[in-house]
């Protein structure tokens, strides 16, 4: 803590964490913004894509902020929001029937997979060191961060140690 709270940071340089994680690729693109970490992702060249995309809660989906160009807010009619995500259902089965076509038409995975969308799930290794996990939490369990990459930020969380860390 004294380290911490003196922004003596060097030690926590030291100590690196890999985290095996499974998300939407818009998630990961926002996690690639944090350049200090290094990312493996299983590629859609090398293996086919398992038809998983995400989902978003009806109640959950809001409207755009009035205040806030990348957040949003409550207020939409939830009937309107879950008859929306009933069509993304559609919209995510007829790419993948069309990415398996493509498959066995003969395409070569690395240009069948363009046709998915940013909600297909993948799959990386991600490894970073303490400090700038820390960072990447403060930034990301923060209540302004985007509900799907704060649910995965919340979940490596350790429990208490960022907390412990700002006393």
């Amino acid at each position: 803590r004294y380290l911490w709270k003196n922004r003596h940071t060097t030690p926590f340089e030291a100590v690196t964490f890999t985290f095996e994680v499974k998300a939407p690729i818009f998630v990961f693109r926002q996690w690639h913004r944090h350049r200090t970490w290094s990312f493996n992702e299983l590629s859609g060249r090398y293996r086919e894509l398992p038809e998983e995309y995400y989902l978003p809660d009806p109640a959950t989906v809001g409207v755009q902020s009035t205040n806030n160009k990348q957040g949003r807010q409550d207020g939409a009619d939830l009937a309107q929001r879950r008859m929306e995500v009933a069509w993304l259902v559609d919209h995510n089965r007829e790419a993948f029937r069309v990415y398996r076509k493509l498959l066995e038409g003969g395409w070569p995975r690395e240009l069948a997979r363009s046709i998915l969308p940013v909600s297909t799930y993948s799959h990386m290794f991600a490894t970073v060191d303490l400090l700038n996990l820390l960072k990447f939490l403060t930034l990301r369990c923060d209540a302004h961060a985007q509900r799907e990459i704060r649910v995965y930020a919340d979940a490596m969380a350790f429990g208490r140690l960022k907390y412990a860390l700002e006393r």
